[in-house]
């Protein structure tokens, strides 16, 4: 995971109802998400651009911005947060929203200040609004603003910045202790529609307006390259596209024909380690015609002995500045400060490893530990950006296509690119429950594109992809309907052991004619839980029989065990809590259900454990319900969770309008000492008494096919009016076709038919 003190994460979504494609529309001659990226760096923060789109993806690549891929399922900016600081960690980020373009400048460095002087948490711009009309039932006079008593301060989207560890303890970016920080107009002003978008671009015409978009950082780009000889990509074109080439001692992969073939600064240490090697192996030929030619200056008189026997008579020793801060640093590491030193305000791509411990193990006047930290903390400071993709893949240049266009160089003579002789890779779609990613290929090897995971191919075929990943041990994933590869959990050696942390997970579902979708349920919650328990009693379907059918599948593929338990009396369906009251005990809904549980404490009663109610007719995120289980860390935690409502009706599958979340009651994740206990309810639901410690998480972790509707105290037919198309809804018709639809298609569920126009 990556360390970045100050993290500024610039959300960037593709999609926009009421202002389409607004994020990469030019204003003053700029795309909009860009304004917010200048900002960043010309307060001191490192950008991160969190986007789902294609073509705002290509722009940062092109401009070597850092960027991550969002993956969208609702339209919470907590979600958006959340998978950025998976990947990278941080003292404080800021959230810089792009449709909030016009920031003063020096803002965000005083609220930094005032945050790290005061030990705040949470501080946020606002327009303050002097309250004139009812509040609190009272009516507020107020003629003038300075003549008001009260105010609204009106988060304006502006800038907010939260500290990592508040943001984690809260999972919110604003309390009651947060810090306002006034932001007069038009900073205040945000882009949400076409007329605001058409407004604010009338507004920067005007030069004092348009001062306040922040100015783009200064364009030259030096690439410094090391001595690694085992690349796995051609740089040549980025290399060569960049205005200085600078490159380290023996110059190594220069012959190789994947670094370009420029070298415009060369640094040069005339160690014994150096001189050993033969004149070719040092390259020695080409120093002559390099522009400038710098010498390490660990031993004078060697330097100038070797200079005088190659006929070099343009060089020159480190500068004393760059010796003295550089002591005992590897040639590298004083290359780095070398080309900071000489050019500060240019932008130095690394191409190289960033870890020391390897390189100077064998040496021992070199310390890798200061040595690593130096270099982290030029990446963190946005000084030093990594490009080596093999072992850095979040910064890609994966083909010459996606590489910038070559600016105007300083070095002036003509020319000739080696030929493209890139590797072919190959990109795979990976689902685990706690990640889903893009994973690419080279060769033997592959890695995930928005984390440093790599791992060894160990068996690859049509269906089936086995890896040894480099930090972990061994995991296998599966061909699903889709393009996507599903991880499959390996059957326990035990069976008794949980597959993560120390509380065993616990599934208890209750089955009543869910033929078209029981299968499919089972397998969505197969990758999270350790047992589950089937629970049934009158049957009318086939239910039963597929459950029984999917069970070896849930065991062999997922180490999931079922266990089936049935009812042995008649249970009557209550439309109504005055239907359950006049109802023997034994024929009640909340005695079935009781019962079900009371088995569970029988047969796991003696280890700690979590439960959740699992419905046969809800298919379920296991991402998001992985989650949620991982906010059980003791046996009286007790989480509620909710998912969408969605209707089947006359072939098609579209949000319940009138209920479109459903959750709470008995939707509810407990640990083994706050377990439920069932009784009668209001309506048609069952009670459940009150839980100490509840909280509640707000992902989605399932989509509810309803045959009925509920309304009130009614259950009935849905009506046409009530149905609202799944397409216009993007993220649970991408959540629906990405998780839901290829599990109903594998267990060739007729519901895999359903039109969601």
């Amino acid at each position: 995971m990556n360390s970045i003190p100050y993290l500024a994460i610039i959300p960037a979504k593709a999609h926009s109802e009421r202002c389409p494609g607004k994020n990469t529309r030019l204003l003053g001659g700029t795309p909009l998400f860009l304004h917010s990226v200048h900002y960043a760096i010309q307060e001191g923060f490192t950008p991160v651009v969190s986007t789902d789109s294609e073509e705002i993806i290509a722009l940062c690549r092109e401009k070597n911005i850092l960027h991550h891929r969002e993956i969208v399922y609702d339209r919470k900016m907590t979600f958006c947060i959340r998978q950025v600081l998976n990947t990278y960690t941080c003292r404080y980020f800021a959230i810089l929203q792009p449709t909030s373009p016009l920031r003063q400048h020096g803002l965000l460095r005083t609220m930094l200040r005032h945050a790290e002087t005061h030990n705040e948490w949470s501080g946020y711009t606002s327009q303050k609004i002097k309250v004139i009309g009812h509040l609190d039932g009272t009516f507020q006079h107020s003629f003038r603003t300075q003549d008001a008593k009260r105010f609204l301060h009106f988060f304006d989207g502006n800038i907010s910045l939260t500290s990592q560890a508040g943001f984690l303890a809260r999972d919110s970016f604003f309390g009651d202790d947060s810090r306002i920080h006034d932001n007069p107009f038009p900073c205040n002003l945000q882009i949400d529609t076409e007329q605001e978008f058409a407004a604010l671009d009338h507004l920067c015409a005007s030069t004092h307006f348009r001062n306040l978009l922040p100015r783009p950082t200064g364009t030259m780009r030096i690439c410094l390259i090391s001595n690694k000889k085992n690349l796995q990509r051609n740089y040549s074109e980025f290399v060569d596209s960049c205005d200085l080439v600078m490159r380290i001692n023996k110059m190594e992969n220069i012959a190789t024909g994947l670094t370009g073939t420029r070298t415009d600064i060369a640094l040069i240490s005339c160690c014994g380690a150096y001189m050993v090697f033969p004149r070719e192996k040092r390259n020695t030929d080409i120093l002559p015609g390099i522009p400038m030619l710098y010498f390490n200056d660990e031993d004078p008189n060697r330097t100038q002995a070797y200079a005088y026997t190659e006929n070099l008579a343009h060089w020159r020793t480190i500068p004393p500045d760059v010796s003295r801060c550089t002591y005992n640093f590897t040639t590298l590491s004083k290359g780095i400060l070398l080309a900071y030193h000489l050019y500060p305000n240019a932008n130095i791509y690394y191409l190289g490893d960033c870890d020391m411990n390897q390189r100077v193990s064998r040496i021992g006047k070199h310390q890798p530990e200061p040595e690593n930290a130096f270099i982290q903390s030029m990446i963190s400071s946005g000084r030093l950006i990594p490009i080596l993709e093999d072992s850095e893949p979040e910064h890609r240049y994966s083909c010459a296509g996606s590489s910038p266009v070559a600016p105007p160089s300083i070095h002036t003579s003509q020319r000739l690119l080696p030929p493209a002789n890139i590797q072919p890779a190959e990109t795979l779609r990976l689902w685990h429950p706690e990640w889903s990613d893009d994973f690419r290929i080279i060769g033997n090897r592959g890695a995930r594109l928005s984390q440093k995971d790599a791992a060894l191919i160990l068996q690859r075929d049509e269906t089936t992809l086995q890896l040894q990943w480099d930090r972990w041990g061994k995991e296998r994933f599966v061909r699903g309907a889709g393009e996507w590869y599903h991880w499959v959990q390996p059957a326990p050696s035990t069976g008794t052991a949980p597959k993560h942390g120390n509380i065993r997970k616990i599934g208890y579902m209750r089955v009543l004619n869910e033929q078209h979708t029981i299968a499919a349920c089972m397998l969505s919650v197969a990758p999270i839980l350790d047992d589950l328990l089937i629970l049934w009693a009158d049957m009318d379907d086939r239910s039963i029989e597929l459950a029984e059918q999917w069970k070896p599948v849930l065991e062999n593929e997922y180490g999931c065990r079922c266990h089936f338990l049935h009812y042995p009396h008649h249970i009557v369906r209550p439309h109504s809590a005055c239907d359950l009251r006049t109802l023997p005990k034994e024929n009640r809904i909340d005695t079935y259900y009781q019962f079900g549980m009371n088995h569970i404490n029988q047969l796991f009663g003696k280890s700690e454990y979590a439960v959740v109610k699992v419905d046969a007719d809800q298919i379920y995120l296991p991402e998001h319900l992985g989650q949620a289980f991982s906010h059980i860390r003791t046996p009286m935690d007790c989480i509620s969770i909710s998912g969408h409502n969605t209707a089947v009706l006359n072939g098609r599958f579209g949000l319940y309008k009138p209920r479109p979340r459903n959750g709470g009651c008995d939707s509810l994740i407990c640990g083994s000492g706050n377990l439920p206990r069932y009784g009668i309810a209001q309506h048609y639901e069952i009670d459940t008494a009150p839980h100490p410690n509840k909280k509640t998480v707000t992902l989605p972790c399932w989509l509810h096919f309803m045959k009925t509707a509920r309304y009130e105290q009614t259950i009935r037919d849905f009506r046409e009016d009530e149905i609202e198309p799944a397409a216009n809804r993007p993220a649970l018709l991408r959540a629906y076709k990405t998780r839901i639809l290829p599990l109903l298609q594998r267990t060739r569920s007729p519901y895999a038919a359903l039109n969601p126009a």
